[in-house]
């Protein structure tokens, strides 16, 4: 027989577009602003990154950026269990909605569960008071430098590269060794990519 766990959907809406709230929301360099147990320290390791909490450091693997604002992410514990955490930004009229489940894991009480609930419901209160901000931007870089922008056209991701620069990431931005998405997109980029960061803006 099959079981489930117990899930609690956890939403908010963002008056930003939804391009612009996928963008600042799937850089992982951007946690500290808005997740609170997720944010005391964010830092690239390999092909994931690795986070500094209150229970001490955790992994964090991330989807690939796509064009549909899925931003499923898998949290690995210190001793190795693995959460699983679906996310969506989908548009909503003119704003976005963006939706988080989460799910009960086998050890966790009701107590807990619930406290956890509103912990990452206050997250994304948290998301939703600094996007509401115009002057939050969604090409923070990251330690190296890099926005978002730049990682989209190096991993050669076109469908992320439009979200971008239609949430208004700036393609002259260099990161610290003096490389901008532009430059990025004439160098090795497919042809998708290097006529998007050609058009004039």
């Amino acid at each position: 027989m099959i079981k489930f766990k117990e899930v609690r959907y956890l939403r908010v809406a963002i008056e930003r577009e939804p391009e612009a709230v996928y963008a600042f929301t799937s850089n992982p360099e951007n946690l500290p602003q808005w997740a609170m147990g997720l944010g005391q320290g964010v830092q690239r390791a390999g092909d994931h990154w690795e986070v500094k909490t209150e229970q001490g450091t955790v992994g964090l693997r991330f989807t690939p950026h796509n064009k549909y604002g899925v931003l499923d992410h898998t949290v690995v514990l210190a001793d190795g269990t693995e959460v699983y955490v679906p996310m969506r930004v989908m548009p909503n009229g003119t704003g976005s909605e963006v939706m988080l489940v989460l799910f009960r894991q086998p050890e966790m009480d009701a107590t807990a569960f619930a406290r956890d609930a509103g912990r990452m419901q206050n997250d994304l209160a948290a998301l939703k008071a600094l996007l509401a901000d115009p002057a939050t931007r969604v090409d923070t870089p990251d330690a190296d430098g890099r926005t978002a922008l730049l990682h989209a056209v190096l991993a050669q991701q076109p469908a992320a590269v439009r979200l971008l620069l239609a949430a208004g990431a700036d393609p002259g931005r260099a990161d610290r060794a003096g490389l901008t998405p532009r430059q990025a997109a004439q160098t090795g980029a497919s042809a998708e990519i290097a006529v998007l960061l050609a058009a004039p803006r």
